[in-house]
Order: structure tokens, then C-alpha cells, then sequence
């Protein structure tokens, strides 16, 4: 019972390190867009509200198009320890009509992701909790 015991014990251990493991040799230029959250994240995050929609477009000259369902945003994007910032130089809305009357303001916690596992992960505070996006690099 106690060998039982140690050897669920070692594979919980080995599947929550293995899960926090930063891959530094992770390519991040690519496009990439939206994704569920997994079980494990959800449990690591302590939250099940998720963005979906958006897509992001990291450029070897170190610019970017970034797009969700009602911005489109552009700038030069670059890379600190595990994070990836989004410095904004132009930012409209999807609907140009509205750029006429009024211009999108800019969320600073918005631009700003968490490099994990091959994904982004941005965290948005809202008052009723943390709000997660998470971009998967885009295949096609």
C-alpha cells in the first residue's frame, strides 16, 4: 500500500512540474489565435472565463497586427524573461464609421502575455475575477 501510495504520489508530482516547464528555445514569431483553456490551466488559473476570437500576427521585424471582433490593433512587440509586451502604435476599430466619432482606448494589462508551453497567456482583471486569454500558434 505504502509502494501505491509513493508511486501516485511521484506521478502527480512529475504531471505538475512537467506542466510549468518554460520552453526558451520557443520560436514566438507566427500567427496565432484563440483557445480553451485546458482542465490543468483552468485548475492553475482558478478561473473558467476565457476570450475567444482574437488573432495575433508576431512579424520577424518585431511588429504586429493584432485583431479582435471589434479592434484592430498594430505596433512592435518584444520579449522580457517569460513575457511578451505589445507596445501600441495604432489602434482602431473594426467598424470605421466609429473611428470618426470616437477613438478605442487601450488596456495596459490587454498587451501584455505570459510566454508558457508554447502559448500566450494575457490576463485581463475584471472586478468579478481574472479573465484569460489564451493564443495557440495557428498551423495553417
Amino acid at each position: 500500500m505504502k509502494k501505491l501510495f509513493y508511486y501516485i504520489s511521484l506521478i502527480i508530482i512529475c504531471t505538475i512540474t512537467s506542466c510549468n516547464k518554460k520552453n526558451k528555445s520557443f520560436d514566438i514569431v507566427g500567427f496565432y489565435k484563440s483557445s480553451k483553456l485546458n482542465f490543468i490551466e483552468n485548475l492553475i488559473y482558478n478561473t473558467t472565463k476565457e476570450i475567444n476570437g482574437l488573432k495575433l500576427n508576431l512579424k520577424k521585424d518585431s511588429t504586429f497586427h493584432y485583431e479582435t471582433c471589434g479592434l484592430l490593433i498594430k505596433g512592435f512587440w518584444s520579449i522580457s524573461n517569460d513575457s511578451l509586451k505589445l507596445n501600441v502604435n495604432n489602434i482602431n476599430f473594426v467598424n470605421d464609421s466609429i473611428n470618426k466619432i470616437r477613438k478605442p482606448v487601450s488596456k495596459k494589462d490587454f498587451l501584455i502575455y505570459k510566454i508558457e508551453n508554447n502559448s500566450l497567456f494575457g490576463f485581463i482583471n475584471e472586478k468579478n475575477g481574472i479573465r484569460i486569454n489564451k493564443l495557440v500558434r495557428d498551423e495553417k
